[in-house]
């Protein structure tokens, strides 16, 4: 995606991010703290260093870079509403930035960012998903300059494969396509060889967070052979439910559902090998 400035409507702009910003608060201030959102601030308020926090948070199955940035609000104050006002920053900043450099037209970015999954799932429940999103905004503006900073380009990707399992996923992907674009620009190796160091540096980090210990109860739960049918399905189908994003609006919880694999989990699986190549 080719981010390019809009200088046009800078005051929309502005006014629309302020809107978002104030429209946050008040989501904030009247939503009720989810189990996993006060999980993870509890886990940064009770550990009383970064190893230990470490070790705490060895369960949980996601890099640490949301924990991390809770364990220095929680050395500050035991308010949990700090957690929430520094989540609705972080969307707002992103909101700011798609504003600017989406190369969409003004109404379908404004209509995006007050759509329900970036307004509600990315700015008022307080997770790891708001920073993602703000360090793959930032990515793609990166690649969209015309003079690139690898190194810089490098650190993104590198933090933005440490917020979240599928962020990792996606990180291979932006990793893949940074080396080509260096190759394609015939950059100076000193400066090739640090970017890829700095990205797998930040990808083994999140590879050893991710990883869960061996007494996990998930390692008893799903046994299944590695490249099982069903493992292969639950793989492929994140990719279809992402590009094919159908809940099932007959269901009254029809939140994180989708049509596809609500009418058949096995017929889902092949539609889902397919779309999992489309991106390739």
């Amino acid at each position: 995606m080719c981010m390019i400035p809009d200088k046009e409507n800078t005051a929309i702009i502005f006014l629309t991010t302020i809107l978002f910003f104030c429209l946050g608060l008040i989501g904030i201030f009247h939503h009720e703290l989810w189990l996993d959102e006060a999980h993870h601030y509890l886990l940064a308020r009770d550990s009383s260093s970064i190893p230990e926090l470490i070790f705490n948070a060895r369960y949980d199955g996601h890099p640490l870079l949301w924990n991390f940035l809770l364990f220095f609000i929680t050395r500050f104050t035991q308010d949990v509403i700090y957690m929430q006002v520094l989540h609705v920053f972080i969307a707002t900043i992103t909101a700011f930035l798609f504003l600017k450099y989406a190369p969409f037209e003004l109404k379908i970015r404004i209509l995006f960012i007050f759509g329900y999954f970036f307004f509600y799932e990315y700015t008022i429940i307080s997770r790891n998903y708001a920073i993602s999103l703000l360090l793959l905004v930032c990515i793609a503006i990166a690649f969209s300059r015309q003079k690139k900073n690898f190194l810089l380009t490098s650190l993104l990707i590198a933090l933005y494969a440490n917020t979240h399992l599928f962020s990792l996923i996606t990180a291979a992907a932006l990793f893949l396509l940074l080396i080509r674009i260096m190759i394609q620009s015939k950059i100076n190796k000193k400066t090739m060889l640090l970017s890829i160091f700095i990205i797998l540096t930040g990808m083994i980090i999140a590879v050893m967070c991710i990883i869960p210990p061996s007494d996990h109860f998930l390692k008893a739960y799903d046994t299944d052979a590695f490249l099982s049918f069903k493992r292969i399905g639950k793989g492929t189908s994140v990719v279809m439910k992402g590009l094919f994003n159908f809940p099932e609006i007959t269901n009254y919880h029809s939140w994180n559902t989708n049509l596809f694999v609500s009418v058949s989990k096995k017929l889902a699986v092949f539609p889902a090998i397919i779309f999992f190549f489309i991106p390739a």
